[in-house]
């Protein structure tokens, strides 16, 4: 397929191509970051029993006539206690956060509201404000056993981490993280570290592509430059298609040394696009080769220009990664956001332009940064987001909704 196609039907197409990642089951501990594999259900109540939310006295509010009263104190509960008395009339138990509520207890007062003399049975609290189920949490409130807690295809965050482990959950089924190959080409690359000569720049398509793929949930894998040189090019895709997923830069356009299609189809990967209806990105290319029953690799071509690079990852390879590991927000995620300054948008294709978001009296906007174009890579680090502006000539105001992505949806 070779014919410009849309952003959207760019994105069916790879969602139709991508399987599933296997999954594997590691240590709690060692989870974070990863995509869970199975929905988790609450193995027990939480709490498990009826406590208190703080320091003070566990009473009956049945007692509390007046705004003042002195009860006698049965005992002294800590967390990880549990008490031995049973509140009767006119009684109290001095309680600690955490701890077990006695039997008969439906309140607690904080210990700021009260006054003791040293050594006496009697403590004197004051009732204002004092209700029923006033500073304790109920047995099963928070959730209940046999609830879902956490949907499959979830990231999993310190939130997630410490909610299993309250609940005793020491290993989860997670995706297996996919490698991706990164494969700069293009003969005026050097790496990062060397001299230029006349006419060079430096390679920073791959560190940029990696630092991308870890953060979208991937395994980097630099496996270097390749030339413009059919037998040099088609030993390094060889290589990266041994990977799960490989990412070239440069060479899909149709320039005389634009090698990459002709390489990849060699190599046996069969195009499933060629060229989106994008600004920036619009020669993005993507394949997929067939290694084995239920083995593949799905690649990606992308423009050489560092920016559209960028780009062309979030919109198109972060979806293909996010379906792999099976997370349950597949597509970039727009949102509505006003204008902060003026802008003239133009061109024949929809643009994403790099943007920041501005807080305001009335909430967040957007503003377009300074760019200057796809080789620009300044612009994008006073961007925090993209504007996707649609296809053609138009000034727009102050104030216009817009939409807006954000890289760390």
């Amino acid at each position: 397929m070779s014919s410009l196609i849309s952003i959207e039907d760019a994105h069916q197409f790879i969602l139709d191509q991508v399987e599933l990642a296997p999954a594997h089951s590691v240590l709690l501990e060692e989870a974070l970051g990863l995509t869970l594999r199975t929905e988790m259900i609450s193995p027990q109540s939480s709490p498990l029993f009826d406590k208190s939310l703080m320091d003070g006295y566990a009473v009956r509010t049945v007692d509390l006539q007046g705004p003042l009263v002195d009860l006698k104190i049965l005992e002294m509960v800590s967390a990880g206690e549990v008490g031995k008395h049973h509140l009767g009339q006119g009684e109290t138990i001095q309680i600690m956060t955490g701890a077990p509520l006695p039997p008969g207890a439906d309140a607690v007062i904080p210990v700021e509201m009260s006054e003791r003399e040293s050594g006496e049975p009697l403590v004197h609290l004051q009732t204002v404000g004092i209700s029923p189920e006033k500073n304790l949490i109920r047995k099963g409130t928070i959730l209940h056993q046999g609830q879902t807690l956490i949907p499959s295809g979830r990231v999993i965050r310190p939130e997630e981490v410490a909610l299993l482990a309250e609940l005793g959950v020491s290993e989860v089924g997670v995706s297996t993280e996919p490698v991706i190959s990164i494969l700069a080409t293009g003969d005026e690359l050097v790496a990062i570290d060397e001299p230029l000569g006349p006419g060079k720049i430096r390679n920073s398509n791959a560190p940029m592509l990696m630092s991308q793929v870890h953060r979208a949930g991937g395994i980097p894998k630099n496996i270097g430059i390749g030339r413009d040189q059919l037998d040099e090019l088609r030993t390094k895709v060889m290589l990266g298609l041994e990977a799960d997923f490989l990412l070239l830069s440069g060479g899909v356009s149709a320039g005389e040394k634009d090698l990459v299609p002709q390489v990849l189809k060699e190599c046996g990967v069969r195009e499933i696009f060629h060229k989106v209806h994008v600004k920036p990105g619009k020669p993005v290319w993507f394949g997929v080769l067939e290694k084995s029953i239920g083995e593949k690799t799905y690649v990606f071509g992308l423009p050489g220009n560092p920016v559209s690079s960028m780009l062309c990852f979030e919109v198109f390879v972060r979806p293909a990664i996010r379906q792999f590991l099976g997370q349950n927000r597949v597509l970039p995620q727009m949102r509505k956001l006003p204008l902060s300054k003026a802008h003239v948008a133009a061109g024949g294709r929809p643009t994403y332009y790099p943007s920041q978001l501005v807080s305001q009296a009335d909430g967040l906007a957007v503003e377009p940064v300074d760019w200057k174009g796809s080789s620009d890579l300044l612009a994008p680090t006073r961007a925090d987001a993209w504007i996707c502006f649609p296809a053609g000539n138009r000034a727009y105001s102050i104030g216009e909704m817009v939409d807006v992505y954000t890289p760390d949806w």
